[in-house]
């Protein structure tokens, strides 16, 4: 049913599915350290192919028409609380973080905004990866220490847009995990 919302409403679906595809890749790679299930992962699959609906009214405040649109369309398959998860996780895919004073994200429980928050996270860093919508980093692969998320990516072509977009989105991972996250190995196929 995602899918099929994302392709009524999306003006361009290429970008939803890359997005989803590095989004799912993050939260297999992220496994160890958030812990969800299968559930959550079909929640953060949803959430990625629906985060750019929006753009249906426009550029301006687009994530927050895709919450709009998830919360007054039907969604089959999906429960009203998993729905407004969904809904939740499209909307801060860019600008604002989570914040009680959000009336959507106010209403979920302690242990969903945690959720939102991390889900979120990991769709913030997927969009950012396919800034420029060219589809350039095919895999991510995630090493975990202490305090820091290495990210090892494999491109091809250039991924300036890429790099800017990571750097203005990482800001919710780091409170989500309170662990920082880096982009230590780049390997470009092309340079082969």
């Amino acid at each position: 049913s995602a899918r099929n919302m994302m392709l009524k409403f999306d003006h361009e679906p290429m970008h939803a599915k890359q997005v989803t595809k590095l989004a799912l890749q993050l939260f297999d790679a992220l496994q160890i350290l958030h812990g969800f299930g299968q559930n959550e992962k079909a929640i953060l699959e949803a959430a990625a192919l629906l985060h750019d609906i929006g753009w249906l009214e426009g550029r301006k405040g687009h994530h927050k028409t895709s919450m709009k649109l998830i919360l007054k369309n039907d969604l089959p398959g999906w429960s009203d609380e998993e729905k407004l998860l969904i809904a939740n996780i499209a909307r801060y895919h860019r600008k604002s973080l989570p914040n009680d004073s959000h009336k959507n994200f106010a209403v979920l429980s302690e242990k969903e905004k945690s959720l939102v928050r991390k889900l979120s996270a990991l769709l913030r860093i997927a969009d950012a990866l396919d800034r420029s919508h060219n589809k350039v980093v095919d895999t991510i692969e995630a090493g975990i220490d202490s305090d820091t998320v290495s990210l090892s990516l494999v491109v091809r072509g250039e991924i300036s847009m890429e790099l800017y977009g990571f750097e203005k989105k990482r800001d919710l991972f780091a409170e989500a995990f309170a662990l920082s996250i880096v982009i230590d190995k780049i390997r470009n196929v092309w340079d082969n």
